[in-house]
């Protein structure tokens, strides 16, 4: 009898094992990529999307767009599993990181390279910004650097713009008689000693236009300039003084400017110095006969 309930319980035993070894475990079915959820089934970790039989494959959120994804000016890069957004350059994401993923209101905002980099564009130029870049523009009387479309930000403190020249540039600028002097990023019209441009003795780049320099008539503008007995001529620049019929000069040549200290000489003056030539003369002749001192 005891044998029998021995043989019972063994055979119950080894039944019971078998039972135990049929029934699978369900977590132990799930494949890479997967969890098991509550002990019962196999779900696919978050970035993951169920194939059927190729198991769990990763979810590419970037192919439903960028734009939708990050936001504008925004790069989307898949990852297994995830992805993460990037600025295009000249934008930079608003909580200051490199790369971010927009769950938290996260978005990229344009550069203002004007305000945030000093001088980006160099001397005598302005910028302007433009979203995600900006633009440098040389300063009227400045020009690009040789072989450059549009100036570039600076480099290595290189210059970009170049004052212009206008009076190499453009001899006639300052029309005809003009003297024209450089300076940067602009030019001066100044007229010679004896010209005038409507009545102003300089003229500045901002009229930018051709004035031609008028010669000053010293003769109409300052009646007897010449003094008593002369005759004015006007010249280019310039004028000149003869005397009149009857009047003679204290100077060598055959005309003068006063400022030299030259004159002319009227005839009572001249007559009266030649009888005194005359009688210093005479004077002189007869004390050598005599021997009278004159």
């Amino acid at each position: 009898m005891m044998e029998e309930i021995f043989l019972l319980l063994l055979a119950s035993l080894v039944l019971s094992a078998c039972q135990g070894h049929d029934k699978k475990d369900p977590c132990s079915l799930c494949k890479e990529n997967a969890i098991c959820h509550m002990n019962r089934e196999c779900k696919c970790k978050p970035g993951f999307v169920d194939h059927g039989q190729n198991g769990c494959v990763d979810k590419d959120e970037c192919a439903s767009g960028s734009e939708i994804l990050c936001g504008k000016a925004a790069n989307c890069t898949n990852t297994p599993g995830s992805f993460y957004c990037t600025c295009y350059q000249g934008y930079v994401p608003t909580n200051g990181l490199q790369q971010f993923i927009p769950n938290d209101g996260t978005f990229c905002r344009d550069v203002d390279e004007c305000l945030e980099t000093m001088m980006v564009c160099g001397e005598a130029s302005s910028c302007f910004n433009n979203p995600g870049s900006f633009r440098c523009i040389c300063l009227s009387g400045y020009q690009m650097k040789s072989g450059l479309s549009e100036p570039i930000p600076q480099r290595e403190k290189e210059t970009i713009c170049f004052d212009v020249n206008e009076c190499q540039e453009y001899p006639m600028i300052c029309g005809d008689g003009g003297d024209c002097v450089n300076s940067p990023g602009s030019f001066n019209c100044t007229c010679p000693i004896g010209y005038i441009v409507n009545n102003l003795h300089e003229i500045s780049s901002d009229d930018m236009h051709n004035p031609d320099c008028e010669d000053v008539n010293e003769c109409q503008r300052t009646p007897g300039i010449c003094g008593a007995g002369g005759i004015c001529s006007n010249n280019h620049g310039s004028f000149s003084c003869t005397c009149q019929p009857g009047f003679w000069g204290n100077y060598p040549e055959t005309t003068f400017v006063p400022d030299d200290g030259n004159f002319c000489v009227g005839n009572a003056v001249r007559t009266f110095q030649s009888n005194a030539s005359l009688f210093m003369l005479s004077c002189s002749t007869l004390a050598i006969l005599t021997f009278i001192t004159c």
